[in-house]
């Protein structure tokens, strides 16, 4: 190859690198930083699980719904929502079982009435935190007005229903704190009492409920 071809050559060859390193510093610009935080804030504050409690509803998010409950976690039925012709028999759930309806729930998988949920709403007003009557070393929270409507499709006939909570409903959360090893002490729901009212509110396309009796329409085991 003569001289001034292999200088144009080189030349080409240079040009080239050039933009492709400004391309690469251009994409690396774009790019989140390494730090930049991820999911929820830490439930440090029973006011910040709460808000975490709804959040991970309305963005249908398993991971974040499984730390708020506690290893010791229990979910207690309303009488009226368990026994023969329900649903679900036993008047508990452990946190197994929970999380196996809460999964279905947020991965919309259908249901026992072939419904799969496509968004979640929840609203409620919390009382103030008080010492739990079940044990006085937990924390309460009485939840009312409470709103949970869970937006379905049925797979069979593409009906759209909605599946909903009526408003004057009650629901107990009981806290308690961890203590870690390492980090920051959170708050986690060790017990949920539903307390549904005695009348269910009419709707043409919606099914009014309790929360408990909501969960267990979605509790089919894998």
């Amino acid at each position: 190859m003569r001289p001034g071809n292999l200088s144009l050559v080189r030349c080409l060859l240079l040009s080239c690198l050039i933009v492709l390193l400004a391309a690469g510093c251009s994409q690396d610009s774009t790019k989140p930083p390494d730090d930049q935080p991820t999911g929820f804030p830490e439930a440090t504050t029973i006011a910040q699980l709460l808000q975490n409690f709804i959040r991970a509803y309305e963005e249908m998010d398993y991971e974040e719904y499984e730390l708020l409950l506690d290893e010791e976690f229990v979910f207690v039925f309303d009488p009226r929502d368990v026994g023969p012709g329900e649903p679900w028999q036993d008047s508990t759930w452990v946190r197994v079982e929970d999380l196996i309806s809460a999964g279905n729930i947020f991965a919309g998988e259908p249901n026992i009435d072939g419904r799969v949920v496509d968004r979640c709403a929840l609203d409620f007003v919390a009382g103030q935190p008080e010492t739990s009557p079940v044990n006085d070393e937990w924390q309460m929270v009485v939840l009312t007005a409470i709103d949970l409507a869970l937006y379905t499709t049925e797979q069979q006939s593409g009906d759209q229903w909605i599946l909903q909570t009526p408003g004057k409903y009650e629901a107990h959360l009981h806290l308690v704190q961890t203590e870690p090893e390492e980090g920051a002490r959170v708050w986690k729901i060790i017990r949920w009492e539903d307390k549904p009212p005695t009348k269910a509110l009419p709707g043409p396309v919606t099914e009014n409920s309790s929360w408990g009796a909501i969960k267990g329409l979605f509790y089919v085991a894998p």
